[in-house]
Order: C-alpha cells, then sequence, then structure tokens
C-alpha cells in the first residue's frame, strides 16, 4: 500500500513550491495564527498615531522647524514604508500635515549590527528620493554621541543624527526573539541605532542566562535596551504586527514600552506561541521572504526552532 503523505504549499523565492511529508511521520503541524489582514494598514497606523499609548500625540509636540528622524529597521517594515507597501509616503504626508515638511526629515536605515545590502532595494527610489536617507554604521565612532551608561554598565553611544534631532520616530515589527524577549519597542533605539560596544555590552555583557523566547519582564537585555531609549529620547514608536504573508494585521503606537506590552498581549502571544513536543526532525519554513535573508530575521526563526528538536535532532 503507497505510503500516504500530506502535502504543503509554501512560497519559495518567489514562486510556490509543494512539501511532501509522510503522516506517519508527522509529530505535529505548527502555524502561525494569521489574523485578518488589514485592508487600509495606514488607516490603523493614523489612529494608532492620533490615540498613542503613554505618549502625547505627535499633532501637540511637533512644532515648525523641528527636525525629525524617522528610524526603520531592516526586518518587514523597511519594505512596507518603502517599496511593499509605500507606507512611508503617507507617514511623511501625515507629517507635512502637522508643518513638518519633508527637508526636515531624516530617514535613519537602523540595522544594529547586521549587513545592509539590499537597504536602497527595500526603501526604494521614490521615498529615498523624497527625503535624506542615511544609513546607520555602528562601526564609526565618529557618527556617534555618548550619553551616559545605563543602570547595568552599558555605554550608550548613539547615531548623532538621531540625538541631535528635535523628534524620533520609530517604525518596527512584533515578533518573538530569544535573547531580547521580543523585537519592536526600544530594540529600534539598541541594537538599531547605538554603536558597537553598545550593543557588545548588551548582547554579551548584561546576559545572564539564556533568556526564553517571548520573555520581557525579568529580561536584563530588554530591560537595558529599554534604559537605553529612554536616554535617547525616542518620543514615538509605532510597531505592526504582520501575517505569514508579511500582511499588516495591527498596528501600535506610543510610549515604547506601553505600546509594546500592549501589541504583545493583545496580538502577539497569540499569533506566535505555540507548544509541542520535541522533535527528531523539525521542518522549518520561516515565512515569505525569510528564506532571502540568511541573517537577521531568519535568525530569529532559527533559534525558535531549536526550541522544538531534540537536543541530538536535526532542523
Amino acid at each position: 500500500m503507497p505510503t500516504p503523505y500530506k502535502p504543503f504549499l509554501v512560497d519559495w523565492n518567489g514562486a510556490q513550491r509543494v512539501l511532501c511529508i509522510p503522516e506517519s511521520n508527522l509529530s505535529a503541524e505548527i502555524r502561525m495564527t494569521d489574523f485578518p489582514p488589514l485592508p487600509d494598514p495606514w488607516l490603523a497606523i493614523q489612529t494608532a498615531l492620533e490615540n498613542p499609548l503613554d505618549a502625547a500625540p505627535m499633532a501637540d509636540s511637533l512644532r515648525p522647524g523641528n527636525k525629525v528622524v524617522l528610524m526603520t529597521g531592516d526586518r518587514f517594515t523597511d519594505e512596507m514604508l518603502g517599496t511593499r507597501g509605500g507606507l512611508g509616503h503617507k507617514l511623511l504626508d501625515y507629517l507635512n500635515r502637522l508643518g513638518v515638511p519633508d527637508g526636515d526629515v531624516t530617514l535613519v536605515y537602523a540595522p544594529g549590527s547586521h549587513p545592509t545590502p539590499q537597504w536602497q532595494q527595500r526603501l526604494g527610489a521614490s521615498l529615498m528620493g523624497r527625503v535624506r536617507c542615511i544609513v546607520h554604521d555602528c562601526f564609526d565612532e565618529a557618527s556617534l554621541t555618548y550619553l551616559g551608561v545605563t543602570s547595568q554598565w552599558t555605554p550608550v553611544w548613539i547615531n548623532r543624527e538621531v540625538v541631535e534631532a528635535d523628534y524620533r520616530i520609530g517604525i518596527g515589527e512584533i515578533s518573538p526573539n530569544l535573547q531580547g524577549g521580543w523585537c519592536g519597542g526600544g530594540k529600534i533605539i539598541l541594537p538599531g541605532v547605538a554603536g558597537w560596544d553598545t550593543i557588545e555590552q548588551n548582547h554579551y555583557g548584561v546576559v545572564k542566562e539564556i533568556n526564553p523566547l517571548g520573555l520581557t519582564d525579568g529580561n536584563h537585555m530588554r530591560r537595558d535596551m529599554e534604559e537605553a531609549a529612554g536616554m535617547a529620547h525616542l518620543e514615538m514608536k509605532v510597531d505592526v504586527l504582520v501575517d505569514s504573508r508579511a500582511r499588516v494585521v495591527d498596528a501600535y503606537a506610543g510610549h515604547f514600552v506601553a505600546e509594546h506590552r500592549r501589541a504583545i498581549r493583545e496580538r502577539g502571544r497569540a499569533i506566535w506561541m505555540t507548544k509541542m513536543d520535541a522533535a527528531d526532525i523539525y521542518v522549518l519554513y520561516p515565512g515569505e521572504g525569510f528564506e532571502r535573508h540568511l541573517s537577521s530575521a531568519f535568525f530569529i526563526r532559527m533559534e525558535g526552532a531549536e526550541l522544538g528538536v531534540k537536543e541530538d535532532g536535526v532542523i
């Protein structure tokens, strides 16, 4: 009798492929909980910005002549603002209506210590042609400003453009992170626009033990990141949650701790957290687009996979 197989359709490198696994060997199938994608992601972001958590609305804070820094990481949000979603133009239009012209906005690509070979491709010529864009380089000491030390003795060196701005806006995405607990929140500052000495101490000196996936409160590394974000005066943080096809399903804005914890509590855990017994073989599909980025967000998926496989198992 033929062995029954279960087929899985996966998007891979721009095409759809079929992966077949013998049903007798399949112990569990784990998927993200896909909430319906928002029909108008910008409307959700604008609503969040106008009703921020534990922060003043930008309309009450921005003044004519203010220099604004807009920071995006190297995950989904760069493409969301640029080539994939074009929401960067909507955000700039919104700032224009608040009295901030494009000439007073600098877009800072905030990759931490990650390489950035595709940043221009991901932001796109249209967005880059509208405002001044720079890429943070954590190793360029001349571009950093020293702000002091955290309570865990991390020296806080931050990109000078960010420090000298009158108002700072961070755009991020919520998903689990093994050591930092979750992406999003204050991570746009540390590691996003921090110097290497700051990142190194935060990632290696502060960590007392391996943190469980998704740990926030009681996480020394997360607390250190948030102290640094406070020292850098991150006024407004926007975080989105996305489905398995990188479509926005919700948006939060406000103080970088308040909006981050609300997003995790209301949506993040439901989307991402699933328990299973450790398996001999763990077949990982990182999600649409991740297979082309063998660092950063892809690495986080690998960290999660390690929790689902036996010590002598295979991913």
